[in-house]
């Protein structure tokens, strides 16, 4: 995610603290994984090859880290908070302290697949955000976003973190269509977090500032954790598009025939 606000990114700052219980083997960020992995498999992309991706807001690397267990691709990644930079370790690629609005000549065109996985939401400009990711991409390149949806699950978590806001599948494509982007497809993930999710609205209203972080994204305890595995072992099993989630995958390409425009 974008960590660290300046005048181009237009973020809001990060919590560090969020780091401390984010790992890769966090039950939600593994089922975030498993369900990109079922979208690039959609995609027809080879986890084999020799493909190079960019992962915008890559924060402490835990994307990169996942991806390089799981395929042979180089994932680069970038961010603008010094700390998380200083915890991205254990993969392949590089990690860049770089501000993506910058357009360096170097990166333009590079990579297959650019990743903005739970970054716009923390956005001013989301769309000026997508358009400036798409000069990363190769022209046959694609571009993946996971954002958190549901607006009315929107908590004192979600103002914590930074969320600006919550997506529904409309306004998702709208920003992405704002930005010269045409979406591919787009899918719900999470049918069995929403009960959590409303629960810890309520919880928040009740928990110190200081812990709503720690409260609010580890699972208290080892048989809430197997419980939650438990339910996301068997929403997979079941099926990958639900009607309706906690969170939004969406995969998007440049329109065809249209070159990629500056909307800022």
């Amino acid at each position: 995610m974008v960590l660290k606000a300046n005048d181009d990114a237009s973020a809001r700052e990060f919590p560090e603290q969020w780091y401390d219980f984010a790992s890769e083997d966090h039950f939600w960020m593994e089922w975030r994984a498993k369900v990109l992995r079922e979208h690039l498999r959609r995609l027809g992309l080879d986890p084999m090859a020799a493909l190079s991706a960019f992962d915008i807001g890559c924060g402490h690397g835990a994307v990169q880290r996942q991806l390089t267990r799981s395929t042979a691709w180089i994932v680069d990644g970038c961010d603008l908070n010094d700390e998380a930079i200083a915890r991205n370790a254990g993969h392949r690629g590089r990690t860049l302290n770089y501000n993506i609005f910058d357009k360096s000549p170097e990166l333009r065109g590079r990579y297959d697949v650019v990743f903005l996985l739970d970054v716009i939401e923390h956005v001013k400009d989301p769309v000026a955000f997508l358009n400036a990711a798409a000069y990363y991409l190769k022209p046959t390149g694609v571009v993946v976003i996971n954002v958190p949806s549901v607006p009315s699950l929107t908590s004192a978590y979600d103002k914590i973190v930074g969320h600006l806001r919550r997506y529904t599948k409309s306004s998702l494509r709208k920003d992405v269509s704002d930005a010269g982007l045409e979406t591919i497809r787009i899918t719900y993930w999470g049918i069995s977090l929403l009960p959590v999710l409303a629960l810890r609205k309520l919880l928040m209203s009740f928990t110190r500032p200081e812990n709503i972080i720690a409260r609010g994204f580890n699972p208290p305890g080892r048989s809430t954790d197997k419980i939650l595995r438990m339910a996301m072992t068997a929403e997979l099993a079941v099926t990958h598009d639900v009607p309706l989630g906690t969170s939004l995958m969406a995969v998007a390409r440049r329109r065809i025939g249209l070159p990629n425009r500056d909307v800022r």
